[in-house]
């Protein structure tokens, strides 16, 4: 009866125009039986009837149930180009039915067996997909913008180049799944599991991959700028060409990946692990925050020596000291993680841990290995002022005996041969004379205390270049301040620690001792 039904109206279609007539379900499937390539049959937005729907549901649950999905056979399911809209599909089984381009905005297809369907330009925005099963659909080029997608199976679901902005796919295992060409921006992918997974040129701004865990993921000239990786999980992952531009990165695990090309403007590496593979885009390695936390294990730091050499022929003094810092701190680090249990001797970590103590001390504590290549001189200030307390104390208060008893005491040595002014205004030249200091004017003694700190800072020098000698050329009268006792001590100490400062800052400055 169906067949000859169809047979019918086949005849009143051919008879009154095609174009004006609206099919019956069976027609349709048999067209899409003998021909699976065939474009869609229907016109774009045809709305089947209730009766008509519930015809092509039930003639695709007997060809579930009774053909073992047979393409083959009659019954399958085809609803291309159908409205659709707000229909209930909820526990229905669609298995490899075909509503390529048909409008499911808004439909209820929670629960629904989708796995294999072909939904391919679909429209499922905001869409209920709820507990679906998506296994192996194909979903290419469909719009999927704002569907719940909560606890919906989706392995190997094809979504190339579909629509799936503000899509929530946090804690999803979406293993071979394709993402390629897709339109993600400010989807939420916390915890997502996409390992190997294609993502070619996926649209990516904003989004939230929070831990998620992309290891050999396909990320080829995909767009992640402004999206959120931290502590993901990048291991081998193909980054070739992508953007990252503002994009946070810190705490992911870059071991392995390849970032030939790709731009890092403005991105966030703080306590990322780097051990890449290519080479970044120089035209974009700039404004990069966290390069100075960056981490490697033993050994494996040779992605982040590259890094630092390509910054240093862009000019890019600033982020090249960074990685020289990340360098140093993970080599010492890693100097005191020692298996004892592994083939060490111990006289070797005896030296191993002296050499990174000696690195610490002399090029990390006063510059931070030229990070701070300016701090050096910011200590030899401060030192300076901090020291003229004790020295102004000290002349304010000194030890009370005479220079014949030898107290501890500040003394101004004036040479023999300088000139001497008499009464009359006659020149001449006065003998050495050893003048005991005291001042008891505190203004006065805090500004000799001053002094004598400045003098001692720069008292050490290499024959003609002496800064302190220089500095007292400064002074109206010809002498010498000289200390005995625990001034001296102080303040020879003070000058070889503003060597030590002044150097420092010299070679962190002009020079690059650690490369």
């Amino acid at each position: 009866m169906r067949q000859h039904s169809t047979w019918r109206s086949s005849l009143l279609c051919l008879y009154f125009g095609a174009t004006l007539c609206v099919l019956p379900h069976g027609w349709v499937q048999a067209r899409a039986q003998e021909d699976p390539d065939v474009d869609c049959p229907y016109n774009t937005g045809w709305r089947p009837s209730s009766s008509e729907l519930a015809g092509v549901l039930s003639d695709h649950t007997d060809w579930v149930e009774l053909r073992g999905w047979n393409s083959n056979a009659e019954g399958r399911a085809v609803l291309c180009n159908a409205d659709l809209r707000n229909v209930d599909f909820s526990g229905v089984d669609l298995r490899q039915s075909d509503l390529s381009g048909a409008n499911l905005r808004s439909a209820n297809l929670s629960r629904t067996n989708l796995a294999g369907a072909n939904l391919s330009g679909s429209s499922l925005s905001a869409a209920q997909l709820a507990n679906a099963n998506l296994g192996g659909a194909n979903l290419e080029r469909a719009d999927l913008f704002r569907a719940d997608l909560e606890n919906t199976s989706l392995f190997r679901a094809n979504f190339t180049g579909a629509n799936l902005r503000d899509t929530d796919f946090s804690d999803r295992r979406l293993a071979g799944s394709s993402f390629a060409q897709a339109d993600l921006t400010n989807a939420s992918l916390v915890g997502t599991n996409l390992a190997d997974v294609s993502l070619a040129g996926a649209l990516m701004v904003n989004a939230d991959l929070t831990n998620a865990v992309l290891a050999r993921a396909d990320l080829t000239g995909a767009n992640l700028n402004r999206a959120r990786l931290t502590s993901a999980d990048l291991r081998n992952t193909n980054l070739t060409d992508a953007q990252l531009s503002d994009a946070h990165l810190a705490g992911a695990n870059l071991d392995g990946a390849n970032l030939g090309g790709a731009l890092l403007n403005g991105s966030t590496l703080t306590g990322a692990i780097l051990h890449t593979v290519g080479t970044p885009n120089a035209d974009y390695l700039y404004d990069i925050d966290g390069i100075d936390q960056l981490e490697f294990e033993i050994g494996r730091e040779s992605a982040l020596v590259g890094l630092r050499s390509q910054l240093q022929m862009l000019g890019q003094n600033t982020l090249e000291r960074h990685a020289t810092y990340s360098i140093e701190t993970n080599r010492i680090e890693n100097a005191f993680e020692v298996d004892f249990s592994g083939d060490h001797q111990f006289q070797d970590v005896i030296a191993q841990w002296f050499s990174a103590t000696l690195s610490k001390v002399a090029f990390g504590w006063p510059a931070e290995f030229g990070m701070e290549s300016s701090r050096p001189l910011v200590l030899l200030a401060l030192v300076i002022i901090l020291m003229s307390i004790p020295y102004t104390i000290f002349v304010r208060y000194p030890s009370g005996k005479p220079p014949q008893m030898g107290g501890t005491s500040l003394y101004k040595i004036h040479p023999k041969g300088r000139i001497v002014r008499q009464t009359g205004g006659k020149l001449i030249e006065g003998e050495e004379t050893v003048e005991w200091v005291r001042e008891n004017n505190w203004w006065r003694a805090y500004r000799l205390g001053l002094y004598l700190s400045f003098l001692s800072s720069f008292r050490l020098g290499f024959r003609e270049f002496n800064i302190g000698v220089w500095i007292s050329r400064i002074q109206r009268r010809e002498y010498e301040l000289r200390a005995i006792g625990w001034a001296r001590t102080l303040s020879g100490v003070q000058s070889v620690f503003s060597l030590y400062m002044l150097i420092s800052w010299f070679i962190f400055t002009f020079l690059r001792p650690l490369h």
